[in-house]
């Protein structure tokens, strides 16, 4: 799979045929700040609630792609904590090796709950959930 590859773009197979293939990895960027009717940006905190496991795409695939739909789980959240003019970005992620979650500030590393609603996520990491070929996807 190519690097930034859209969630479902045309993959040219050996038979010249083409086939539609769902991403291994879907990366969703939260809309955290907006631009008011002055010109001023301003930051967003709504919290976002998002399932840590079988979060399903299928009513957003194209006809095509609903033939093999695909569920993701959650492995990891960047986080911005500030306001619009300066901030601090961290890290939570799930280690696939004893399935904890860890919060990762700087050096300072620690345990941490599943962060499925926080108003500080700003970008959300998917892995495809039927993957068996991908060890650092939560399987079920």
């Amino acid at each position: 799979m190519a690097p930034h590859q859209s969630a479902y773009e045309p993959l040219e197979t050996r038979s010249s045929e083409t086939e539609r293939i769902a991403a291994q990895v879907l990366v969703l960027h939260l809309k955290r700040f907006r631009w008011s009717a002055t010109g001023l940006r301003s930051k967003l905190t709504t919290t976002v609630t998002c399932p840590a496991h079988h979060l399903d795409v299928s009513r957003y695939q194209s006809a095509m792609c609903k033939a093999h739909p695909h569920t993701y789980h959650l492995y990891g959240v960047t986080n911005h904590v500030g306001v619009m003019g300066g901030g601090h970005y961290t890290a939570t992620c799930l280690n696939p090796g004893d399935q904890q979650w860890y919060h990762f500030n700087d050096q300072l590393v620690l345990k941490a709950r599943p962060p499925v609603a926080t108003p500080s996520a700003y970008i959300l990491f998917y892995c495809m959930a039927e993957d068996p070929a991908n060890p650092q996807c939560p399987q079920d």
